[in-house]
């Protein structure tokens, strides 16, 4: 167990410990915070990223239907 004396010694450089425990906690929640931010922004681009990938997809889709609908129509003129 520590005597008086030794508490009274130490308690600058536990304060001094603590100051810099508490900063570099502040740093990491900091690295935090802007990972937060940039996953917000990942999410955003991936959900404009989607929403491109159906329109493209449906796109896609309304072209093969007209396709067999334009070789189906040349079928039947070709056959009169």
């Amino acid at each position: 167990m520590l005597a008086p004396m030794d508490i009274l010694t130490s308690a600058p450089d536990t304060h001094s410990l603590l100051l810099q425990k508490r900063a570099s906690l502040q740093r990491i929640a900091s690295k935090i915070d802007d990972l937060k931010g940039l996953l917000n922004k990942l999410e955003a681009y991936l959900r404009k990223q989607e929403t491109h990938t159906t329109d493209a997809e449906q796109c896609l889709s309304s072209l093969e239907m007209n396709q067999a609908t334009l070789t189906a129509s040349c079928q039947k003129l070709r056959t009169g």
